[in-house]
């Protein structure tokens, strides 16, 4: 993977930094939004949230969990989203899951859907006891995207533990992140000196066995960029993070007895946070000591953000996991229990 910077559409990135306003160098937004949705032969669930707005972090969570069992049938759908923002640092997670078990043959379906996004806008200023103000300098920094995404599928006969065609299996995710920047008094037009940008996405759908639509851009891994800025004036920063995933088993017109699953995930730990200024020169090309990179709040993005986050729990998979293997148990003892 190459760690290089790219370049997203002028019009984009214009309307998302112009959106900061005329004081983009004061008080720091962020925003964030959780939604999750489940639904099961017989009922459903949703969780649609609302963009939640604040000065220095801001955490989103939601989840829909249904487990419907009868005689003959189990299914279980489950969706979590969690989406946290604040200086330096976003975290966004999706996950879904859905397993069902047959006992008559009957396999009506589930679905589960879910949905994380953070946005955050911030700026800071560059100054050191040496430094003229309006004078042209450079800056190395360091960001970081890290993480885990997966699915998992499967139909199998509860009996025997072997494979067999069930319904139809549908399994999705995709994430993306985006930081752009802006140095005041350089930035004029993009693209141009004074602004950055650094953009990743990641996309896989598959049914059954099959993919059936996939890409991606950069990636997960550590970026490593330069911005031309001058030193006393804003560097204005806009990020922005999404994740979703979904499960799907569809409905099956013919009798299959067995046990169906559908897994996918969107998931990110630390994953998108500013790692620190390496480095700072003059226009001459001369190393700087002693800066500093000050936002509004007083906040010093010359440091590293690695192990800042919101503490909100992160959504789990654990109860769906334990749920289908409770009624595996259940539905194969009475499957194998004689009739009196």
């Amino acid at each position: 993977m190459r760690h290089v910077s790219h370049r997203v559409p002028v019009d984009v990135l214009l309307v998302a930094l112009l959106s900061l306003g005329s004081a983009a160098a004061g008080a720091a937004e962020f925003r964030s939004i959780a939604t999750a949705s489940s639904q099961t032969a017989t009922r459903n669930a949703e969780q649609i949230g609302e963009w939640k707005t604040g000065g220095s972090s801001v955490w989103s969570t939601a989840e829909a969990v249904l487990l419907d069992q009868s005689p003959s049938l189990a299914q279980n759908a489950e969706a979590r989203s969690s989406a946290t923002a604040t200086f330096g640092h976003l975290t966004f997670v999706s996950r879904t899951g859905t397993t069902q078990t047959s006992v008559s043959g009957v396999q009506p379906g589930t679905r589960a859907e879910s949905m994380a996004s953070v946005e955050g806008a911030d700026s800071f200023v560059i100054t050191c006891l040496t430094c003229v103000e309006g004078t042209r300098g450079v800056m190395s920094f360091r960001v970081v995207l890290e993480g885990d995404v997966g699915m998992g599928h499967a139909s199998t006969d509860t009996t025997t533990g072997q494979p067999i065609p069930g319904p139809d299996r549908e399994m999705s995710y995709f994430w993306s992140a985006n930081l752009t920047m802006r140095a005041s008094g350089v930035a004029m037009d993009f693209p141009g000196p004074g602004w950055v940008s650094q953009y990743g996405y990641d996309y896989l759908a598959m049914v059954n066995d099959r993919v059936v639509a996939g890409g991606s851009r950069e990636g997960l891994g550590v970026y490593d960029l330069q911005l031309e800025f001058e030193f006393g004036r804003p560097i204005e920063m806009l990020w922005q993070g999404t994740a979703m995933s979904s499960s799907f088993l569809h409905d099956s017109a013919d009798p299959v007895i067995g046990f169906l699953s559908a897994q996918s995930q969107a998931a990110f730990t630390n994953s998108f946070y500013w790692d620190g200024i390496s480095s700072v020169t003059d226009a001459d090309g001369n190393a700087v000591s002693g800066f500093t990179a000050l936002n509004s709040a007083g906040v010093n993005y010359a440091q590293s953000f690695a192990d800042v986050v919101v503490a909100v729990p992160e959504p789990g998979m654990g109860a769906l996991t334990l749920g289908g293997l409770v009624l595996l148990a259940t539905l194969g003892r009475r499957r194998r229990t004689p009739s009196p």
